[in-house]
């Protein structure tokens, strides 16, 4: 019923007829001419073959039903039709035909790749263009489908007034044109296990939504993905970055809503600069236009037809083929040929030892941006925002250390904690009361203060969800907390004791750092930054920090310095004796001895210079200056004072962690430390590490920690710091 024309020859060959019109007989093993040939794979020169045949008095002749009938080209044409009949629970396709009067024709086969019928008569008649365009592609005179079946190929008929005839039982119907509102792409994914029951693939259907009517789209997911993977790629997919590009240019193209004719490989070029090369261009070219055409061909008011097996009626629609396309690019990290091929099957692949819902909030992602409804298992899934809160208590009578208790909900159920590493991977699926899925929402702010936990969980605890266990407290110190307390940015809930609150809300700014109140014995007109910087210090000292004053040079660091010096001598009340020792370059001695003595005259100050010197200092001076090397020499005798205050002028001097004058003023005993400098320490790693871990000891942990975290997480390095920082520029 479908096919070309095939003669067999009865009597003698005749050669001269068969050269005319282009056919040449093999040989049939060298010594007989064959006496069978095919004819029909074109149309062009079938006229012309019929023509030479009655010109030459060749019979001939078509076997149908059981007896010969002649075979002529007549010059009527045959009008076509196409007819669908929904009877006995199946579909049946049935092409008809008709003459210029309209009187049925009987047809026996179609002339494959012609225009041409053969009719049960023996006739052989040319269809008419006109009704031939309006029915598409012919395929054969009689198909059976089952609805779901043909449901699933519907898309790929094209209706219009003319055609096809739709019938119900025999009865011919109109089809109801359903609303693009109310129809709709629909995801279901499963995931399939092997023999040892670990996830392997997660299989995915996607179908059409008419009403209450659902079909599946398995035939059409392959036809989109077709120009990739059954096109030459020459070595693209040879390298996961150039088919990770490969996928990402196909979804800016669909994004830019180009047709085939308008794309142009320039504009991308840019982008996509190793897929424009004159080596992939060529391959990636022909894969995007073909692409393009292809959903042109449904997009351009194309219409589709389906079955309502309920209301046993016939449905029009519109299939948005371009959200189907951009979701099947969309939904997986596909980087070879392989896995394109799988996701063409309905498949992605899950790596071993994970339970793939990766991949599932990957695809429920997609699928909502795109407005396509998902399941999974054919069960709901439902979005919930994360929650996530850190009950914080101070850990004894102070707060220098706090024991704190995370927690994450999500929705109304909590997350335990033996579940957190799934959360954390992007592994966890929860499931509701009602047996549907809920997948947390995992993005924005939540994500990054997810991130932020991990990290903090990760240093406390070794593993996520190993060793922690819901309700499990563990302390973190006062500097600790700072990493904590960032996570308030990113929408995470922290209560603090009251106490707690006003000190780190005055760590984060100067708002709430109190007044200073300028000492009696200071002779100096100190600007209002000045002061500020002196209210800075005073506090980090009051709560025993650390501090490392930046300023740039010229805005009176030396100054600040002494008037929170003299400050601290005048509130004193139980003073020791050489309670401030200053580090600092020689070149700078005699200038801090003038300072001194020009703003805080009453202090009693000395400078130790050499070994001698030290006895005197320590038993009778309020402030002893002494160099780098002096007290790297003289460590031994210095440990057995402990002072109150240190200062190390030109801090930039202990930037190297290992050098010996770095060594030695990490040992000198004391409560505060203020380092000066007028170099940008974040200018430098090392550097910045060396003199934020002499000022605020133990700030970063070991030189080894602070480059993970420098060069992992270099905010939390920044955040951690800024407290103890204080730099104004000219």
């Amino acid at each position: 019923t479908y096919g070309s024309l095939t003669f067999r020859i009865k009597g003698p060959v005749p050669r001269d007829f068969l050269y005319s019109v282009g056919v040449t007989l093999p040989s049939d093993f060298g010594y007989y001419d064959a006496r069978e040939f095919r004819f029909g794979s074109s149309a062009h020169g079938l006229k012309s073959f019929f023509r030479k045949a009655d010109a030459a008095g060749i019979e001939l002749r078509v076997k149908i039903h059981g007896q010969y009938q002649p075979l002529r080209l007549t010059d009527g044409f045959a009008w076509v039709r196409v007819e669908y009949d929904f009877t006995k629970g199946s579909v049946r396709r049935g092409i008809c035909f008709s003459d210029q009067e309209g009187d049925p024709l009987e047809p026996y086969a179609l002339i494959e790749g012609t225009a041409f019928v053969v009719l049960d008569s023996g006739e052989v008649r040319e269809i008419q263009a006109e009704s031939l365009s309006s029915v598409g592609e012919l395929g054969p005179l009689h198909q059976t489908f089952t609805t779901e079946a043909f449901n699933e190929v519907g898309y790929r008929v094209e209706v219009s007034p003319e055609s096809p005839v739709l019938k119900v039982d025999g009865r011919v119907v109109d089809a109801t044109r359903v609303d693009p509102e109310a129809s709709s792409l629909a995801l279901n994914l499963g995931i399939w296990k092997n023999a040892a029951q670990e996830p392997e693939e997660l299989e995915f259907e996607l179908s059409f939504k008419l009403d209450d009517c659902s079909f599946a789209l398995t035939e059409l997911t392959t036809r989109c993905l077709a120009p990739l993977t059954q096109s030459y790629a020459g070595g693209i997919f040879s390298a996961k970055r150039r088919v990770r590009d490969l996928m990402s240019l196909v979804r800016q193209v669909f994004a830019d809503g180009l047709r085939e004719s308008e794309f142009d490989f320039s504009y991308y070029r840019e982008q996509f600069p190793e897929l424009s090369s004159n080596e992939y261009r060529g391959v990636v070219t022909p894969m995007i236009r073909n692409l393009l055409t292809l959903l042109e061909a449904y997009r351009d008011d194309r219409t589709g037809l389906a079955l309502d097996t309920d209301g046993v009626a016939w449905l029009s629609y519109q299939p948005d083929v371009s959200a189907l396309a951009m979701l099947l690019y969309s939904i997986a990290d596909v980087t070879n040929r392989k896995e394109l091929t799988q996701l063409s099957e309905g498949k992605i692949a899950i790596v071993r030892g994970q339970s793939g819902m990766d991949q599932v909030q990957r695809v429920v992602t997609a699928a909502r941006v795109l407005g396509v409804d998902v399941r999974f298992e054919d069960k709901p899934i439902r979005s919930r925002p994360l929650s996530i809160s850190v009950d914080t208590r101070a850990a004894g009578s102070d707060i220098d250390w706090f024991a704190l208790h995370p927690s994450i909900r999500c929705g109304e159920r909590t997350i335990q904690a033996s579940e957190w590493r799934e959360l954390i991977q992007g592994q966890l699926m929860l499931k509701g009361e009602d047996g549907s899925l809920i997948l947390p929402e995992v993005e924005g702010d939540s994500k990054e203060g997810l991130q932020v936990l991990a990290s903090l969980l990760q240093e406390r605890a070794g593993s996520v969800g190993e060793r922690l266990q819901p309700k499990t407290e563990f302390k973190v110190s006062r500097l600790e907390m700072l990493d904590w307390i960032l996570l308030r940015r990113l929408g995470v809930q922290m209560d603090l004791p009251e106490e707690a609150e006003a000190l780190f809300r005055s760590l984060a700014g100067f708002e709430t750092i109190p007044d200073f109140e300028l000492p009696k014995s200071l002779r100096a007109d100190l600007r209002a930054y000045q002061v500020e910087g002196c209210a800075w210090i005073e506090f980090l000292y009051q709560h025993r920090f650390g501090a490392c004053l930046a300023d740039d040079m010229g805005l009176g660091k030396t100054v600040q310095a002494i008037g929170f010096i003299a400050h601290r001598l005048q509130s004193s009340k139980n003073a020791t004796a050489a309670s401030v020792m200053i580090v600092l370059p020689p070149s700078l001695v005699f200038n801090w001895l003038d300072e001194f003595a020009r703003f805080a005259p009453d202090i009693k100050v000395v400078e130790c210079l050499k070994k001698s010197d030290w006895a005197n200092a320590l038993a009778g001076a309020e402030v002893i200056l002494t160099t780098y090397d002096r007290m790297r020499i003289d460590l031994g005798m210095l440990k057995a004072h402990t002072f109150d205050i240190v200062v190390f002028d030109e801090a930039h001097n202990l930037k190297t962690v290992g050098a010996a004058r770095t060594k030695a003023a990490a040992q000198v005993n004391r409560r505060f430390t203020l380092c000066l400098t007028g170099t940008p320490v974040e200018n430098n790693a090392s550097e910045f590490y060396s003199v934020l871990s002499m000022a605020v000891p133990g700030i970063f942990g070991t030189i080894k920690n602070f480059k993970e975290m420098f060069r992992l997480t270099p905010d939390r390095v920044t955040g951690r710091a800024k407290p103890f920082i204080l730099r104004r520029t000219k």
